[in-house]
């Protein structure tokens, strides 16, 4: 464990040391789950929440879900609660609303009454997709989508990587979307590729060491920080991350 740690850093750093500073007013989640935003978050102290922040969600539900303009979330036609309890499917788009949802006193299993919660999360939410929209025009923005996402206990086989592929996949909706933002993406702890260029985005990926410091969903804060400093990836002065306040 310990050689194959030193090789990665050492891995790292040669294919890194002569990098520029990747400088950025926001850095955002795309999924697929909370390590991601945890770790943003972590790292540059802020508390603007955004749409993808809390949700499960693989590769073909976030192109989906960016090509409706997030039309159709929510609806309680296609929400589905599995046998254990343990989430929220949404069946339209294959997703998990894995955090929004009231759980018992133990925190663990989703009690019923889903319909009456939706009024609160659809205002939550829109709040969210209107910073996500008109928040980023005329801005420069790092997208980071973080592992495959699938979860085979409860999602439909939807094992799309983060391959050069799909990130133009991804890049297509988030310019069909975001037409006058200036964005780059970072393709996170899957299978790492050569750094390119597309429509004057950046496209690069790395993946963490895991340290062991953490057992919880935010798997190695130490192995983000190392990734997100060693890609040389910062916030301009003046954003928004200078406060830990949740923006929700």
């Amino acid at each position: 464990m310990q050689a194959k740690l030193k090789f990665l850093e050492k891995f790292a750093v040669f294919n890194r040391k002569n990098l520029r500073t990747r400088s950025y007013d926001r850095v955002i989640s795309i999924g697929s789950n909370c390590e991601v935003t945890w770790n943003i978050r972590h790292h540059f102290k802020t508390g603007m929440a955004y749409p993808f922040d809390w949700w499960m969600t693989p590769f073909h539900a976030l192109l989906d879900v960016l090509d409706a303009r997030f039309s159709g979330l929510f609806d309680p036609s296609r929400l589905a609660i599995p046998a254990d309890r343990g989430t929220v499917v949404d069946t339209r788009f294959n997703l998990m609303y894995h955090h929004d949802f009231a759980r018992d006193e133990e925190g663990r299993v989703i009690v019923d009454d889903l319909e009456k919660q939706l009024p609160d999360l659809r205002k939550k939410y829109a709040r969210r997709i209107d910073r996500f929209v008109k928040e980023l025009d005329g801005k420069k923005v790092l997208f980071v989508r973080n592992r495959c996402g699938n979860d085979p206990m409860y999602l439909k086989g939807d094992y799309g990587d983060i391959q050069p592929d799909q990130c133009i996949e991804i890049h297509r909706v988030l310019s069909a979307l975001l037409p006058r933002t200036q964005f780059d993406l970072f393709a996170t702890n899957k299978p790492g590729f050569e750094a390119f260029s597309y429509r004057g985005s950046q496209v690069f990926s790395d993946s963490i060491i895991e340290y062991g410091d953490c057992s919880d969903y935010m798997v190695s804060p130490q192995g983000w920080a190392e990734m997100l400093v060693r890609n040389r990836i910062v916030l301009r002065a003046g954003s928004e991350t200078s406060t830990r306040a949740l923006i929700v």
